[in-house]
């Protein structure tokens, strides 16, 4: 088996072994061994999502002035200390205003 057969094999063993696209089997779809499937998605997991979130969440633009463009500018080990320093401030903030009186 020549190296283009041999990815070839790999490459239907792989989709098959974990779900992604059966090659055996009929479909309707006939782009679909080349098409994206819900297996591939990585999308919503991706460390880009959770960054995005962490940054909502955190209030990032209220400590720092960053909008979501500049923060994801910048270098990683920044934009970890700044969401690690924003989250440190947003449950400081949380806990005092959980401890003023008639809230």
């Amino acid at each position: 088996m020549d190296s283009v057969n041999a990815q070839i094999a790999l490459t239907e063993y792989y989709d098959t072994k974990f779900g992604i696209f059966d090659h055996g089997a009929a479909t309707d779809r006939p782009l679909a061994a080349v098409a994206l499937h819900d297996a591939e998605e990585n999308g919503p997991t991706s460390a880009l999502y959770e960054t995005i979130r962490l940054f909502a969440s955190t209030n990032v633009y209220k400590y720092f002035g960053l909008n979501l463009e500049e923060f994801l500018n910048l270098p990683r080990e920044f934009t970890t200390l700044i969401l690690e320093v924003s989250q440190d401030k947003t449950i400081k903030d949380s806990k005092v205003l959980s401890d003023l009186p008639g809230l």
